[in-house]
């Protein structure tokens, strides 16, 4: 699956769960800059390594930990197939 339709998939289930349009929005931003850095691989190949990566470009350890959480949850979901493909 693309990673443009797993954002979405990922972004429809967020709202669904009735979550504010803000963390909505935020979460969707956050997850569209690690799939520009996984580019070209999608975000169904990412592995660890890639979002430690990802996060050690950012130099602030609060944005850090919270920028962990949206790639690590929609890759857990992912591997629970909560996401409708």
């Amino acid at each position: 699956m693309r990673s443009e339709d797993l954002i979405t998939a990922y972004t429809n289930h967020q709202r669904g769960r009735g979550l504010s349009p803000h963390t909505v929005r935020r979460r969707d931003v956050s997850l569209r800059a690690f799939a520009r850095h996984v580019h070209p691989a999608g975000l169904d190949t990412a592995t660890t390594v890639l979002v430690e990566d990802w996060l050690h470009s950012y130099r602030c350890p609060t944005t850090r930990r919270a920028y962990l959480l949206y790639p690590v949850r929609l890759l857990t979901r992912l591997s629970r197939d909560v996401v409708v493909r």
